[in-house]
């Protein structure tokens, strides 16, 4: 969807501690690490291979670019459709409409044409026409995809449309691997997928998860702050990871489904909350709608936080924040 799934970590850095059993590997086209403390080295092994192959599993089925996938076999059959589905991508398909719901349509899982059109350009460096924009939009919105529980089918009402779930299926497969970490017996760890976080009780001692966030207009090892968390996820969207720079505006990955551009307003937007799925979805349809209404949005979510880098008019960064972060202000310059 608006997220690349080659996108590197945009949160880089968590502290760790002895007697912690980590295993790392290369999964949704990104590097994907789940660290466990507080049992033998040998039960941690275990939990985190059965949590790797889990996602092994449930990648098969949401990859848009595997043309084998179940999520393909929609695309390819749910014009005129219906299409039926197995109950687990349905039930991603049915929280892909509440979080459009809940963000206004930001984020906006059937974008892929447009996403695929920019996605085409990047290595040229050259933004599509105009016209090219405005011809797929007519194919964005994701009321057009009507989704029958009763029988638990897909169907498109317009003919080329397709959806890509890479918006949220991170968010989906961290929440695949905390839950077999769970049944294995785990509770403390912390699993980061491409940067993107989920903590599972606590390093040690009920000391909580330290998570640090990657300044966005800085080199990698400068952090914006740092941020304790337990039982929750953080998950981040942001203009830095993938762009370009034409006639010296910058052109990134993130896709505004209302106007087919890059969405302005926001250098990067951060989710903490319960729920890893809603997090990836939020950071992204949040971001694209901006510093003043992303917060709203995110605000229609129990126990949910938010760090917002805003744009500014000198080009630089602020912080807006519903949290109290070390080193930082709210609305700091």
């Amino acid at each position: 969807m608006n997220k690349w799934p080659y996108l590197l970590p945009l949160l880089l850095f968590f502290s760790g501690c002895a007697g912690i059993t980590s295993g790392t590997r290369n999964l949704l086209n990104t590097s994907c690490e789940i660290k466990v403390s507080g049992v033998s080295r040998g039960k941690a092994l275990r939990a985190i291979d059965a949590a790797f192959r889990e996602v092994e599993r449930a990648s098969a089925i949401f990859n848009f670019y595997d043309s084998k996938s179940e999520l393909s076999r929609v695309n390819r059959l749910a014009y005129p459709g219906p299409v039926r589905v197995s109950a687990e991508l349905f039930s991603v398909l049915e929280d892909a409409v509440k979080i459009s719901e809940i963000t206004d349509g930001a984020f906006d899982v059937s974008i892929a044409p447009v996403v695929s059109l920019w996605k085409s350009r990047f290595s040229e460096g050259l933004p599509p026409q105009t016209s090219e924009i405005r011809q797929l939009l007519s194919l964005v919105d994701y009321r057009n995809m009507v989704l029958n529980r009763n029988d638990m089918t897909v169907s498109f009402t317009k003919k080329g449309m397709r959806v890509d779930l890479g918006g949220i299926a991170k968010g989906y497969a961290v929440k695949l691997a905390a839950g077999r970490l769970r049944e294995y017996g785990i509770r403390n760890a912390l699993i980061n997928f491409g940067g993107d976080i989920q903590a599972i009780g606590s390093r040690r001692n009920d000391t909580p998860w330290k998570v640090g966030i990657r300044h966005p207009r800085s080199n990698r090892e400068t952090l914006l702050t740092t941020i304790e968390v337990s039982d929750r996820c953080v998950f981040t969207s942001g203009d830095y990871e993938r762009f370009f720079i034409f006639n010296g505006i910058r052109y990134h990955h993130i896709i505004d489904p209302k106007t087919g551009y890059p969405a302005r307003g926001c250098v990067s937007f951060t989710i903490i909350t319960d729920d890893p799925v809603y997090a990836d979805g939020l950071a992204t349809g949040c971001f694209i709608l901006g510093p003043v209404n992303g917060p709203a949005s995110a605000k229609r979510v129990p126990h949910t936080d938010f760090i917002v880098v805003e744009e500014t008019d000198k080009g630089g960064v602020r912080v807006s924040s519903s949290m109290n972060l070390p080193g930082i202000s709210k609305k700091s310059p």
